[in-house]
């Protein structure tokens, strides 16, 4: 099912304690609007740059590599005035409008420490916002505990997960044109020794296995995520809740049967609450 279930709400995270939530994309289908509500969309010069996730009233989770401009771009102010963050909307050019869409500045940008962007390992940026008020159409994304992992799908068995990603990117990568409206994908999360083993050369030769993983629909292809959505989440329903497992990074190609796409692995960065960043 490439869609989220009804009634999917994140009930608090180690960034937004005690708060309880109001009633690029390959294959899939255009997302329910606003079933996706933490879902967060870099905006410059009238045009979708990358993904990401909100996790608190006041931060957005994206991928390293969407990050490096935006450090060039703050004003003595301290805000970023070639890029802001998009929220609660479903259409790129927000029609129909929805209701609750928010546009806030970037405060603060800081990219992990260890981030190499040769083979971008560690992709992994936490943005500072304007302080947002959030409700149905803008929530907050679950994040995982330390270290955890999901049951994994090697062999195309059906672990019973139920994990999506999501993004206004390129439905194919060949043809250059960018979604409108969110879509979203189911994918299976593969263990680390069978993404190397199945997958092709392109990928395991350049997967860190320790910070990522990888998702997709091996041996088939059609199920990805592609240029432009990057930095955006991938999510499993645990609970009822959207935990996010996943930040876009990269692939060789887009749903692609033998090159399924690499994902930074949120919860090896998390510590004690907090993300890995030295204190």
């Amino acid at each position: 099912m490439d869609h989220i279930p009804t009634g999917t709400k994140c009930q608090g995270n180690k960034y937004s304690p005690g708060y309880v939530s109001p009633g690029r994309i390959v294959g899939g289908t255009e997302a329910v609007a606003n079933s996706w509500p933490w879902m967060a969309s870099l905006f410059r010069n009238n045009n979708n740059l990358c993904g990401g996730s909100l996790i608190s009233d006041e931060y957005v989770l994206t991928a390293a590599h969407c990050c490096p401009g935006f450090q060039t771009t703050l004003n003595n102010h301290g805000v970023s005035w070639r890029t802001v963050v998009h929220l609660g909307h479903h259409a790129q050019d927000d029609s129909p409008a929805s209701p609750n869409r928010v546009v806030a500045n970037i405060l603060e940008v800081t990219i992990h420490p260890d981030y190499d962007a040769s083979a971008q390992e560690n992709d992994l940026c936490l943005i500072k916002i304007e302080k947002v008020t959030l409700n149905e159409d803008v929530d907050v994304v679950c994040l995982p505990d330390q270290g955890a992992h999901v049951a994994a799908d090697d062999n195309n068995q059906n672990s019973g997960n139920h994990c999506l990603a999501a993004g206004w990117g390129f439905e194919d990568f060949d043809n250059g044109v960018k979604m409108n409206l969110l879509k979203s994908v189911q994918v299976k999360i593969y263990s680390d020794l069978w993404c190397t083993s199945q997958a092709a050369i392109q990928t395991s030769a350049f997967f860190a296995k320790d910070v990522e993983f990888c998702a997709g629909w091996l041996g088939t292809g059609g199920r990805d995520t592609c240029t432009f959505d990057s930095g955006g989440p991938l999510v499993c329903i645990e609970n009822d809740e959207p935990v996010q497992y996943g930040i876009t990074s990269w692939g060789s190609g887009c749903g692609e049967a033998d090159n399924p796409g690499i994902y930074a692995e949120v919860a090896e960065f998390i510590r004690k609450g907090h993300f890995n960043y030295p204190s």
